[in-house]
């Protein structure tokens, strides 16, 4: 499937491969690293406004319908494009599994706000979610299952729906928080008195 152009600025469906160099203006993408053995894994979560840099690499992808304006060169990144991309590989490499999925749900749910109602269509199945967070699907199923019963999710055939930005914020908030906490106290109890 060929993206879409008009104006200048290139559209792509959902998990569509961007192909091109240029700026995010609207949705979020996901740039993959392959293995070997055919798996990929999320390195990096794009949310508009950002900067796509398309290597030999890795494999980008829109996550929802995204807007590219493309550019020959592309400046770096700013200060906080590139604090995102550290947290996610953060994220991705250190994190338990619900801290991944929940920092993925935040990323792509605020890339896509447009409602005022707060509640946000997100276009990944759990699938979709195991592949980027480098999770099993149980993994993610287990994950989600509180925030669906709490209200700050609603899953629909063709992913989740975000009823509550603000409260899944606080609950990953939540978990960063006491991951830290522990990291601390074992970093305490590693010390010989």
């Amino acid at each position: 499937m060929i993206a879409s152009a008009r104006d200048g600025v290139l559209r792509h469906a959902d998990n569509q491969r961007i192909r091109e160099n240029g700026v995010l203006l609207r949705g979020a993408a996901a740039s993959l690293l392959e293995h070997s053995d055919g798996r990929s894994v999320a390195v990096e979560i794009l949310v508009a406004p950002a900067i796509v840099e398309v290597s030999a690499a890795t494999r980008v992808i829109a996550i929802g319908e995204t807007r590219i304006k493309p550019s020959c060169s592309v400046l770096c990144p700013p200060r906080s494009q590139e604090a995102l991309r550290e947290a996610w590989l953060h994220s991705i490499l250190f994190n338990p599994s619900e801290a991944k999925i929940g920092l993925l749900l935040l990323l792509v749910c605020y890339a896509h706000l447009r409602s005022p109602s707060g509640r946000v269509p997100i276009p990944l199945t759990n699938g979709r979610i195991s592949e980027l967070c480098a999770v099993t699907e149980r993994s993610v199923n287990r994950a989600v299952v509180p925030w669906v019963e709490s209200g700050a999710l609603r899953r629909d055939r063709q992913g989740y729906e975000v009823r509550d930005p603000v409260r899944l914020n606080t609950d990953i908030t939540h978990i960063l928080r006491e991951l830290s906490a522990l990291t601390a106290l074992s970093s305490l109890s590693a010390v010989d008195p």
